[in-house]
């Protein structure tokens, strides 16, 4: 297969990864639905970065690294978990997600509209 038919496969993968993540969870959240959010959260950094990887050099490219730096400190935004400052860190998390998909947004529309 072309590596432009996968690097598209993976971009429309991580799409989905990216709505999964962000769909709001019930409450109260459980144990199992927080490891199910980090381990999508993993898994859309590795497919985002497998699909740079495999994308052909494209003005798209910066725009595309920019938000996986992002995409990366939000994952490590959501390592230091303490239970004494959860509304700090939530606040902080949130902030950095807006900024992710706001980003992949700028991306996508980059990548398609040029």
């Amino acid at each position: 297969m072309n590596n432009v038919i996968i690097s598209h496969l993976l971009a429309a993968a991580s799409i989905i990864l990216l709505v999964i993540c962000i769909l709001p969870r019930r409450k109260p959240v459980t144990r199992s639905a927080m490891t199910a959010h980090a381990l999508c959260g993993i898994a859309l950094a590795v497919l985002a970065l497998l699909h740079g990887l495999l994308a052909n050099d494209t003005p798209a490219m910066l725009s595309g690294k920019i938000a996986w730096i992002a995409l990366m400190l939000l994952l490590l935004s959501a390592m230091p978990k303490s239970p004494r400052r959860k509304a700090g860190w939530m606040k902080i998390h949130r902030t950095l997600s807006v900024c992710v998909f706001l980003l992949i947004l700028v991306h996508i529309l980059h990548a398609v509209l040029i």
